[in-house]
């Protein structure tokens, strides 16, 4: 969200220079640059502070950009996947399921009954035995395709997709700043949902989109 909404403002910038700082725009665009600041300084300071939270953090990032966690021969060789490791072999087996049913997918809620037709080797001991049973794909887009298809993909994304383009054209074209801030703010919200949703699983749990 921060990063695009740099983005937005740099635009938004370059576009209205000429009119920017004879309007009371420019209050409204100095108190934006200075909220994400502060927001960067808070996570610098939280950065060099003793937070666990942010400690499991790297860590997960760090996983995420090893591409041996990509491969999918090493994973299906390694008797103790890591967490990256486990989702990401979801993901190839989910997308193995989209490829059989591509067009209207599997059915709402029959993931977790289908996964395990496309094999539980690579995963940790407790998930091959059934002790354990996935939920979710960690990943809302890939849930989406295999539950509902391409099709059902559409229709389920292009209702963000068109808040987004309304959100962006109100920010760059509304006359009413508490409009534009709304516009930007809604906008913003959009594009790190995004991310969350390739990642967890908004679609299902109320705290993440909360």
């Amino acid at each position: 969200s921060i990063i695009s909404g740099f983005v937005l403002i740099a635009i938004y910038i370059i576009k209205n220079r000429k009119t920017i700082y004879a309007s009371k725009q420019r209050y409204m665009i100095y108190g934006l640059i200075t909220s994400v600041i502060g927001v960067i300084l808070i996570l610098i300071v939280l950065n060099y502070s003793n937070v666990k939270v942010l400690d499991v953090a790297k860590e997960k990032v760090g996983q995420i950009f090893n591409k041996d966690n990509f491969n999918k021969e090493l994973i299906l060789k390694n008797k103790n996947p890591n967490t990256a490791q486990t989702r990401i072999l979801v993901w190839y087996k989910s997308l193995e399921m989209f490829k059989d049913n591509p067009f209207f997918g599997v059915g709402p809620g029959n993931w977790r009954i289908n996964i395990p037709k496309y094999g539980l080797n690579g995963f940790e001991t407790g998930i091959e035995q059934g002790i354990k049973h996935f939920q979710r794909t960690h990943n809302d887009y890939i849930w989406v395709l295999c539950e509902t298809g391409i099709i059902g993909f559409i229709f389920y994304f292009s209702a963000f997709i068109f808040v987004l383009i309304l959100s962006i054209k109100k920010f760059f074209y509304s006359d009413d700043n508490k409009e534009k801030l709304l516009s930007f703010l809604i906008a913003i919200s959009i594009f790190g949902y995004f991310i969350i949703s390739f990642f967890t699983f908004p679609k299902e749990r109320v705290p993440h989109n909360i």
